[in-house]
């Protein structure tokens, strides 16, 4: 626990495996201007040193004597130990960079182990304890470029690579990425009153007013331009959201404290009912914001305590040999033991057990995303479909996959066979996309790995497949163009089935093309970069007996009721 005294401050140790300890009286050894410089120097030696400095004053003994024996107890039982910094009474020190905490006879910064994590603890009369649920975990990414006279921001870039973080790591099976539709605050009400949320990764501005001692984020109005949203305002919508159990605020200013304990965007969230938020205290580059994500959202799903998580994820960037922004990420918490979900025993992650020569699928939960774009074009205007949950194809059907059905396959209606299919593929095209494929053949392939299986495998329809490529779940996107069961419509300038997309208008028939001669159907190619949404909404038609060397498939799986 850090207090005031006199001209410094005190520290003393009030719980610990080994007991507690009488105070000690310490002073800052830097300004936090002079801190601030030594995080631009990017001097590892120097950050070491005033690690250090900072670790010998405030765990000068009887302190750091029962830090090593803590440490010493915990090592031997296998386990760690959480150092938790009471800030109550002293919240300027909330700014104070304590992840370079440095002891020199253990030769390791303390955060950058997840047996030793270091958080700002705030101390609060309601306990915190984990909450049971079942994956998927819904992430809602806020997403905001005020524009006008606020700095620009490449934000599309960083949901971009939110994205790919998630798509990349094992979280991507557990958690559900969802973005807000708009970044005001009326949405995000809406969206938390609509369904359980139990994490939120905002990127954009924050802001401190250091006349008023208040922090908040920068959203939009209902016209659409910048709003500074206090603090305080905020907190009032995440207090009545129960299942909120993290907020991670990647904005300037996120991790900022004040004269008063509660005046931080953090702490304030805090407060009135998050059990936890992360925050920056420095800027962060492009490489080591994807590590954190990555690290960090991987650990969450597999369970770990949240300081483990961030721990995992400093680890991940120091190891990547940046000196300096592994400290970036500072974890505010009002939980005791850091565990924010109680997640069912055993490997979480939604699977389906499959025969050798089915393609993998993953989960995609149920609920709503943003379909389509605004503009002129096919594509437009962009619109919410809210989908069941279903599986789809992690990747396009391969060659070794498509030879097995064909020879597997005797019958009638059995798809043309040519060139090197009338074998085995060469080993090195085996798991390369199949290509040239009609949409009568994907179709066919599906009803054979339907019989085989005896599951109910179909082509995707192409709500199912943009939802899937926004969020960042589909592999090899942009390899190919693939097929999907929705119908065109008889005129390739002009489509019948436009948007708004409705699933129940026949444009997901598999026999459309018996009412409707001439029938096209939709293909969908995209990838990920600068026009990422572009990319991902972009539709085109063509004749389903059509055989293009660029073209291929993959599968959507149909869920029974309660099934993953």
């Amino acid at each position: 626990m850090l207090t005031p005294y006199e001209d410094g401050y005190s520290a003393r140790v009030i719980g610990s495996p080994v007991g507690e300890s009488s105070p000690v009286r310490f002073g800052l050894p830097a300004t936090q201007d002079e801190v601030n410089a030594l995080f631009w120097r990017g001097d590892e030696r120097a950050v070491e040193l005033f690690g250090a400095q900072l670790f010998d004053a405030v765990f000068a003994p009887p302190v750091g004597t029962l830090l090593r024996r803590s440490l010493d107890a915990v090592d031997r039982a296998g386990e760690g130990l959480r150092i938790r910094l009471r800030l109550n009474d002293t919240p300027e020190l909330a700014d104070l960079p304590w992840e370079f905490l440095y002891a020199a006879d253990l030769g390791r910064f303390l955060a950058l182990s997840d047996r030793s994590p270091v958080l700002r603890y705030v101390e609060q009369d309601e306990p915190i304890t984990a909450l049971a649920v079942s994956p998927p975990l819904t992430l809602l990414a806020v997403v905001c470029d005020p524009g006008g006279d606020f700095e620009p921001l490449n934000v599309e870039q960083e949901w971009t690579r939110l994205q790919q973080a998630l798509a990349n790591a094992e979280a991507g099976h557990v958690l559900h990425l969802e973005r807000l539709a708009a970044p005001t605050l009326s949405a995000l009400q809406d969206r938390l009153r609509a369904g359980e949320i139990h994490l939120v990764h905002f990127i954009g501005h924050g802001y401190f007013d250091e006349e008023t001692d208040e922090g908040g984020l920068v959203l939009l109005d209902d016209t659409g331009k910048g709003v500074l949203v206090s603090a305080k305002r905020l907190a009032a919508l995440v207090h009545d959201h129960a299942a909120l159990r993290l907020v991670f605020l990647n904005a300037c200013d996120g991790a900022r404290g004040g004269r008063t304990l509660f005046g931080g965007v953090a702490q304030k969230l805090v407060q009135q009912g998050a059990p936890a938020v992360v925050g920056m205290q420095f800027e962060i580059g492009d490489r080591a914001a994807v590590a954190l994500a990555q690290e960090f959202y991987e650990s969450i799903a597999a369970g770990l305590p949240v300081d483990s998580a961030v721990a995992e994820a400093r680890k991940a960037i120091y190891a990547a040999g940046d000196n300096r922004a592994w400290a970036t990420p500072v974890l505010f918490s009002r939980s005791p033991d850091n565990r924010l979900f109680a997640l069912p025993e055993g490997d979480a992650r939604p699977v389906i057990a499959t025969q050798p020569f089915e393609p993998e699928t993953i989960l995609i939960p149920p609920g709503a995303f943003r379909m389509g774009q605004d503009g002129a074009g096919t594509a437009s205007p962009a619109h919410e479909v809210t989908l069941p949950a279903f599986r789809l194809g992690k990747s396009p059907v391969t060659n070794a996959q498509y030879a097995e059905f064909l020879q597997r396959v005797r019958s009638q209606e059995e798809p043309r066979r040519a060139g090197w299919f009338l074998r085995r593929p060469p080993a090195d095209a085996l798991d390369q996309p199949v290509v040239g494929i009609s949409w009568h053949d994907a179709l066919s392939y599906c009803r054979w790995l339907s019989e085989s299986t005896g599951r109910s495998y179909r082509l995707p329809s192409e709500a199912e497949w943009e939802k899937a490529a926004r969020q960042g779940h589909l592999e090899r996107l942009g390899g190919v163009e693939e097929w999907t069961l929705t119908a065109w419509g008889d005129d390739p300038s002009v489509s019948r089935f436009g948007y708004p997309y409705r699933g129940d208008d026949g444009r997901n028939d598999p026999e459309a093309g018996r009412w409707l001669p001439g029938l096209l159907r939709v293909v969908r190619k995209g990838a990920f970069g600068e026009a990422a949404d572009f990319e991902v909404t972009r539709r085109a038609a063509s004749a389903p007996d059509s055989r293009v060397r660029w073209r291929g498939f993959r599968v959507a799986l149909a869920l029974e009721e309660g099934a993953t």
